[in-house]
């Protein structure tokens, strides 16, 4: 269901679906196996009329969207490979423009290859601009600006904005505390660290934008909780133990 919304998500597939499938305990290789088919199929059934729907409306070749030459072709020009903007997006994409007359897939091919053929002559600049890509996304490259754009571009409130960055670092900390806590309590980290990757992924092949760490951000608020409550208990262990060791005043 979640690939629906984001197509990147697919990827929890391979990175959650199968492996917690292939890691049941108390579990034959076989019945671990049919678990991890079984779980492909129930997802193939949800997705596949989405897939056959799309496959049969567009001219070009498409089964989940129609939107990737627009997202590359805004994060495939000087103004995001070299400028103030590094890791953003911007309106890179200039003509020619495809006919009206044309279908969403077809115009959709126009600025996808305007994007490649831009890729290919920067391909040196790559590992540079994905490091902004992932840097914006996570608050280390530019937190100002790229906050700045979420309410001024994106459209969102400009105190909401700046009063989510601050929480979002406030909450990292107790956040790997959590995950520290839970890997110590054995819970499996899979289904949190994944999204954390997809979320990476997908700004690291488009641009680093805030909305892209939403889900992620689900991750960071859960693993804080955890790790709030374990600072909690640990101080109040603290205490008790101070308090019963001090000796009494007569």
């Amino acid at each position: 269901m979640t690939a629906l919304s984001r197509v990147e998500l697919l990827l929890l597939f391979p990175l959650v679906v199968i492996p917690l499938a292939l890691l049941v305990n108390d579990a034959d290789w076989g019945r671990r196996f049919r678990l991890a088919i079984v779980a492909c199929l129930v997802g193939g059934v949800v997705l596949g009329p989405w897939v056959i729907f799309n496959s049969t409306r567009f001219k070009e070749p498409t089964t989940m969207t129609t939107a990737t030459g627009s997202a590359l072709s805004a994060a495939s020009c000087d103004e995001v490979f070299y400028g103030t903007l590094i890791g953003y997006y911007a309106n890179c994409f200039q003509g020619p423009w495809p006919s009206p007359k044309l279908d969403e897939s077809q115009r959709d091919l126009v600025p996808r290859h305007t994007a490649a053929e831009y890729i290919k002559d920067h391909l040196s600049r790559i590992p540079i601009v994905v490091a902004a890509r992932v840097g914006r996304l996570w608050g280390l490259f530019k937190p100002g600006q790229t906050t700045a754009f979420d309410w001024w571009i994106e459209g969102r409130g400009r105190a909401p904005t700046w009063i989510g960055l601050f929480f979002y670092y406030a909450l990292l900390p107790f956040a790997g505390v959590g995950l520290v806590t839970l890997r110590r309590r054995r819970v499996p980290l899979l289904p949190l660290v994944a999204i954390v990757i997809v979320a990476t992924f997908a700004a690291a092949i488009t641009f680093g934008v805030t909305r892209y760490r939403a889900p992620a951000e689900v991750v960071i608020v859960v693993a804080a909780g955890v790790g709030i409550d374990a600072v909690w208990r640990r101080s109040r262990s603290r205490t008790r133990s101070w308090t019963s060791a001090a000796p009494a005043i007569e």
